[in-house]
C-alpha cells in the first residue's frame, strides 16, 4: 500500500473508532510524535554507547547470535 492509499484507509478507519479507541490512538500518536521529541540522552548514556561501539569496532568477532542472546536470556530469567 502507498502512502496515499494509507493515508485514506486510516482516515476510513478514524471515522469508526469509538471515543475511548480515538483517545488512545490520539495518545499514542503524540507520545511517539511528540515526546520523542523531548527525548535525550545523558552524558552517562553516551558515553555508555561510545564505549561498547568502540569495543565492537575493536573486537567485530566477539559477538553472539540472537539465539544465543535469547538462550542466555532466557537461562537467566
Amino acid at each position: 500500500m502507498n502512502a496515499p492509499e494509507l493515508r485514506k484507509d486510516l482516515h476510513n478507519q478514524i471515522d469508526h473508532f469509538d471515543e475511548k479507541t480515538l483517545e488512545a490512538v490520539y495518545a499514542m500518536f503524540q507520545d511517539y510524535f511528540v515526546g520523542s521529541k523531548d527525548f535525550a540522552l545523558t552524558q552517562a548514556h553516551k558515553d555508555l554507547i561510545d564505549e561498547r561501539l568502540d569495543d565492537y569496532e575493536k573486537n567485530p568477532e566477539n559477538v553472539i547470535s540472537w539465539e544465543e542472546s535469547n538462550r542466555l536470556l532466557k537461562k537467566y530469567l
